[in-house]
Parts: structure tokens; sequence; C-alpha cells
């Protein structure tokens, strides 16, 4: 039967990058897993050349370094971006062209309220609107519905 030598600088510099790479799902942030491949390319070189520990120390460095420089940003960008720009989409999209009647007018430069699907919602406006007029949503900002007037336009199409 064949006895693992754990003492082999290949075996822990494999298992010092599963950790590492283990670790990072408890952090995220993309960073602790330039340090794991680091680690496991020290272990393959480990496999073919003995180097001591300072050159091992000094290329898990380099390379973890180098890694995470020139990939970091493009791995962001495939795994992790656009999800908020998707969800600001979708909230406006959810509301835009929605109409109801004003519970609070808007006038001065202050927000008023209005109700859609049994929800109250700030609402602002860039001309003064008095509480009670049909309004359409044209856009959010934030917690803050943008609206306008639709009554003046159907009033002028009679």
């Amino acid at each position: 039967m064949a006895v693992i030598d754990w003492t082999r600088p290949e075996l822990i510099w494999f298992l010092i990058g599963l950790v590492l790479l283990l670790a990072e799902f408890t952090a995220p942030g993309l960073v602790i897993f330039f340090f794991g491949f680091g680690a496991w390319f020290v272990a393959a070189i480990c496999a073919f050349v003995p180097l001591g520990l300072n050159g091992q120390l000094g290329l898990f460095l380099l390379v973890s370094v180098l890694l995470l420089l020139f990939f970091r940003k493009r791995l962001q960008q495939i795994f992790g971006g656009r999800r908020d720009k998707v969800v600001v989409e979708e909230e406006t999209s959810q509301f835009a062209g929605q109409h109801g009647r004003l519970t609070e007018a808007v006038c001065d430069g202050q927000r008023g309220r209005m109700e859609i699907n049994g929800t109250s919602w700030q609402v602002e406006s860039t001309v003064p609107i008095a509480a009670g007029t049909l309004v359409e949503v044209v856009g959010k900002d934030s917690i803050t519905l943008k609206v306008r007037s639709i009554e003046s336009i159907e009033d002028g199409e009679s």
C-alpha cells in the first residue's frame, strides 16, 4: 500500500489552492480566487522542478498578482456585471404608462402622492398638478415616480 507523503510541496500548494478557491465562496469579490490559481500554478511547477521555499513563495505571489491584475475586471464583467441596469429597467417598465389619480397635489417643487395597485407612491412632476387629477407614470427615480397630467390631453382631444 502506498503512503502519501504530505510534506511534498506540490501537494501542499494544491491543498492551499483548494482552500483559497473554496474561501472565495465565503468572501465574494473575486480576489481570493486568483491566489488559489496561483497556488495551483506553483503546485504544477513543483511537480516538475524542485524549488526552494523562497522560490515557491515568490512564484506564488508573482503569478497570483499578475492573474489578479490582468483577469479580474474581465471575469467580473462576465460573472457579476449588468444586474443593476437590468433591475432598474424592469422596475421602470413595471410602472411606465400606468394611470392613476393624485391623492396629494404636486406643486412648487413639492412632491405629491398617488396610488397604484393599492400602494401609495411619492410622485413628482415638472409642472404643478392638482389633487384628483388623472396622471400617467413616465419614469421612476429611486422610490419616486415621475408623472404627467393626462386629463388636459384628454380634454384637448374632445
